[in-house]
């Protein structure tokens, strides 16, 4: 018997979040979107960062200067956090499932200034 439905966070209760923050960064920083990327979404940083291996702080200081640009960390962050899309139609599948006496779980493997 189904006692528990974990949901993933990053593309199913959010979306869209890192296409739009790079647009956002793009158009707000004139940076291209494959700058954006390779540190973004391809560096080894990004990659240790996911992984807990360094600090969100080593992380976007290194992303910062990657992308020469002279501007607080926490400018970047407030564009992390408001570019995702919430998924409405799976809240409301969510709520029910909970009425219904399902456990409800979530679990990401996206870092914490993302979630």
């Amino acid at each position: 018997m189904i006692k528990l439905i974990i949901f993933d966070l990053d593309g199913v209760y959010f979306f869209g979040g890192s296409k739009r923050f790079i647009e956002v960064l793009s158009e707000k920083y004139n940076l291209s979107k494959e700058e954006i990327i390779e540190v973004y979404k391809k560096s080894e940083k990004i990659l240790r960062y996911k992984m807990g291996l360094i600090s969100g702080d080593e992380f976007w200081n290194f992303a910062l200067k990657k992308w020469n640009l002279d501007i607080p960390t926490s400018e970047i962050l407030y564009i992390l956090k408001t570019t995702n899309e919430f998924n409405n139609e799976l809240h409301g599948i969510v709520k029910k499932l909970k009425d219904l006496g399902f456990m409800i779980g979530v679990g990401s493997n996206n870092f914490k200034e993302r979630i």
